[in-house]
């Protein structure tokens, strides 16, 4: 993408006659999502310009004077969702603005929440070994033991490699130690949580 992208933020980049970002409000609106925070940086003044046209879901925009990373990224969104709440959101579901999927969003919120000791829960499709792109280790019950270098106490117990497909829902035990800074969402508040033991599942799609 990158040589498009000189012209166009990735969000933009038209598939199938759409934009990305189009296909992702169109799959979180079938998931009956009703707020959705944007956060922009490069180009973002033709992203806040595409986005005019939605009335439905509402959308927050953030954007960044200095680029944050993922981790940060999600970290200005959280601050920017939370503002005029009673009580803290409980979760995201992120999705990445440069990917494009063909599966729908409910089925991965539902089975996050149906296991409450879940703290995020990443879409993924399982892959061969070899495959530059499986960089996430499964155990034998679904649980995410490894992302690419990051390994959690039970990274031993791989059996199976996935690859991470931009969507996941991320509970607040892990939006709550996202470092300040830029960072990345995975190498940060996801590897703390991954080495601390906690349960980190998976949507295979």
């Amino acid at each position: 993408m990158r040589e498009l992208s000189k012209w166009r933020p990735k969000p933009l980049l038209p598939v199938a006659g759409h934009p990305l970002i189009a296909w992702s409000i169109r799959a979180l609106q079938h998931a009956n999502i009703k707020r959705v925070g944007v956060n922009t940086f490069h180009l973002g003044a033709q992203l806040r310009e595409a986005l005019n046209q939605y009335e439905q879901p509402q959308l927050i925009i953030t954007e960044e004077q200095e680029l944050q990373g993922t981790g940060g990224g999600v970290r200005e969104l959280l601050s920017a969702l939370d503002q005029g709440r009673e009580a803290p959101t409980p979760g995201l579901l992120v999705l990445n603005g440069d990917a494009w999927f063909d599966f729908e969003l409910n089925a991965l919120t539902r089975e996050h929440l149906a296991e409450p000791a879940r703290e995020a829960t990443l879409a993924l499709r399982l892959t061969t070994p070899d495959d530059p792109f499986g960089r996430v280790g499964l155990d034998a019950q679904g649980r995410v033991v490894r992302v690419a270098e990051l390994k959690g106490p039970r990274a031993h117990e791989e059996v199976s490699v996935a690859a991470f497909l931009g969507a996941q829902m991320v509970g607040r035990a892990v939006l709550d130690v996202i470092p300040e800074g830029p960072c990345d969402l995975f190498r940060g508040a996801l590897k703390e949580r991954l080495e601390a033991g906690a349960l980190i599942g998976a949507h295979l799609v």
